[in-house]
């Protein structure tokens, strides 16, 4: 029970930033819907007037390389526009080229499209900072701010506390990554999508976010556990995860070195793959990023149960 108490309360603490971020991510998933939207059904182009049509000879004039006169827009008038980004955006962010180039847009893959927001940079950023800062704070942070003192002094034990974090850490986590689907299950009901995917299908994103999330915390915790200061056990965990974003860059530049990147926790998070395909090898994927996160945790307790605190509360 007092595990439960100590989680809800935790929660309790930040729910104005829970229930923020929340939001942002149902928010991002609609209007990255209407991108896709906007993609498979494109506005009819507007009729230009009768005189303008026959006039051939001017600068935005169709040519064999571009029939429909739509340039980079670096012509004298400023008249041509610039083409959407199309399915390019897609592909870079893990949809395979197959099923967006290969396909008329009419039939491109509304449920891929949508999972591929968990590779957006934005969403790294969210995650990345509710792990780090949640795990500098789960022990460093209370000593700092001088509650943990008074937590330990009633009838609770390390390990429950050490727990209650992070099982409020799980939750807020799961909290994120079911916004991003709920925002694409509204979406199919707001927009014109070719497709309305089923809410079971956006569980794998749900869970690789849910992984990525968790990894970063896992291997932050122990820091935290182990260190008095919140702000150094932030910045130590925040360099071990540019570290390993720089390993999957590295990796990816120097085909010798392949194995750098499995040292990193983006080389095991596949939330499109998983999805598409979700064979045996991807879902080891996904349980390496939990794996790393039990560890790390199971480190943590072992490390936070031994240590002395600077009070006479343990």
């Amino acid at each position: 029970m007092a595990l439960l108490t100590i989680a809800f309360k935790q929660l309790g603490e930040t729910r104005w930033s829970l229930i923020a971020s929340t939001l942002a991510f149902f928010s991002l998933a609609i209007l990255w819907d209407w991108g896709i939207s906007a993609y498979q059904y494109p506005p009819e182009p507007e009729t230009e007037p009768a005189s303008e049509v026959t006039r051939d000879d001017g600068p935005d004039a169709g040519s064999a390389d571009d029939p429909e006169g739509q340039g980079d827009g670096d012509g004298p008038d400023g008249g041509r526009r610039r083409r959407p980004p199309g399915g390019v955006i897609y592909s870079a962010f893990g949809v395979p080229n197959d099923r967006i180039f290969a396909v008329s847009r009419e039939d491109s893959p509304t449920l891929l499209m949508q999972v591929a927001i968990a590779n957006h940079p934005l969403i790294f950023l969210a995650v990345l900072g509710w792990a780090i800062s949640r795990a500098s704070a789960a022990v460093a942070g209370e000593i700092e701010r001088g509650t943990l003192d008074l937590t330990l002094s009633r009838p609770v034990r390390r390990s429950t506390y050490l727990l209650a974090q992070i099982l409020a850490t799980a939750i807020a986590f799961a909290l994120l990554g079911l916004a991003l689907a709920g925002g694409h299950l509204a979406s199919g009901w707001i927009f014109r999508l070719n497709a309305r995917p089923g809410p079971l299908e956006y569980l794998p994103m749900v869970g690789s976010i849910a992984g990525l999330g968790l990894a970063v915390f896992g291997y932050t915790l122990p820091i935290s556990a182990a260190d008095l200061s919140r702000a150094r056990a932030g910045i130590l965990g925040l360099g071990i995860t540019l570290g390993g974003i720089a390993a999957l860059i590295f990796a990816r530049q120097y085909e010798d070195y392949e194995w750098v990147a499995d040292l990193s926790a983006f080389q095991y998070h596949g939330p499109v793959g998983l999805t598409l395909e979700g064979t045996r090898e991807q879902y080891l994927d996904l349980a390496t990023l939990y794996g790393v996160f039990a560890a790390g945790s199971i480190l943590a307790l072992v490390l936070f149960n031994r240590r002395d605190l600077p009070s006479n509360s343990g």
